[in-house]
Parts: structure tokens; sequence; C-alpha cells
């Protein structure tokens, strides 16, 4: 449930990738996870290690086709979008953690690691990885507010005079009148 998510998020939302751009990485993803899980259950040599080869195959070019996200993501949008190194580096961290799911996978596969221990390894990664990506939403979602309070405050033309209150007498029923200063 984890990885679709991900690469939703990163793909679709973050990086505004059409969703033929995101499905081809989604897909070879979720089925490549199925057929590293369907190789624990077939005999060791060849077709287990010929699922984990075509695993490993989908693997780099699932990382390809993201990288070309980030690509046409860069190419497509404007210098000053908000996060813009945010939402790329988001695609980067998740090929990252996905090597990561990788490396313990074969550790455990080659019985270098313990079930525990991969268990233990998957659901602090799913954690982190996952709040991870909350923390790059909430940054990227609080430089586009950032950015429109700038638009909305700093770079509109407002005309501004300085103005000094005149006293009037205590018993006057008028207001104080303000009158421009004059240097």
């Amino acid at each position: 449930v984890t990885v679709p998510i991900l690469l939703a998020l990163s793909g679709k939302f973050a990086l505004q990738r059409s969703f033929s751009q995101v499905s081809r990485p989604l897909v070879m993803t979720n089925v490549y996870i199925i057929m590293s899980w369907a190789a624990h259950f077939v005999p060791p040599a060849p077709w287990g290690w010929g699922l984990i080869t075509i695993s490993l195959i989908m693997y780099m070019w699932a990382s390809i086709d993201m990288i070309v996200w980030v690509r046409d993501f860069r190419a497509s949008t404007r210098y000053d979008l908000p996060a813009r190194d945010i939402r790329c580096a988001m695609a980067f961290g998740l090929i990252l953690v996905f090597f990561a799911y990788g490396v313990v996978y074969l550790a455990s596969y080659f019985g270098m690691i313990s079930s525990h221990t991969e268990l233990m390894s998957f659901v602090t990664m799913n954690v982190v990885a996952k709040l991870g990506m909350l923390v790059l939403f909430v940054g990227i979602r609080s430089s586009q507010f950032f950015d429109l309070l700038v638009d909305l405050l700093v770079n509109k033309s407002m005309p501004f005079t300085r103005q000094r209150v005149v006293e009037g007498n205590p018993g006057d029923s008028e207001p104080p009148s303000t009158l421009p200063i004059v240097h």
C-alpha cells in the first residue's frame, strides 16, 4: 500500500506529471514487488533467481522513469515555482528508499539478517518514508503560501503617505484631523 501512494503523490501531485506518465512506474513497481515476494515460494534455482533478476531490472526501469519525471518537470516549469527543488528531491528520495527496501529484501533472502530484523527494517523504513513525504509536502505547501503572501503584501504597488495627527481641542466635537507630513 505504501509504494503506490508514495509514487502517486510524488509523480502526480508534486511533479505534476500526467497519469499516463505515473502509471507505468507505478504498475512496474507493484509487479516487481509481487515477483520478489513470489521468489520466496519457488525453488531458489533457477526460478527464484529469475524472479529476483527480473524484479531488479524492473526496479531500474521504474527508477529511470522517475528520473524522466524530474527531467520533464524541470523543463516544463518556471524557475521560481514554489519548492521546485524539494519536489525533485522527493522523487530521488523515493528511488533511494526503494533501493533500501531492495537491500533489506536481498539481505533477508540470502539469510544475512533474520526475519525479525527484516520486519523491523521494513516497518521503520515505511514510517520514515511516510513522515519524510509528509514533511516535504508541508514544505511545498508552506512555500506556496509564503510566495502568495509575498506576492500579495510585498510586491504590490500601494501608495503610502505618512500622516501626522493634529490634536484638536478637548471640547471639540470633531475628531482630530490628519495632515500630510511635509519635509
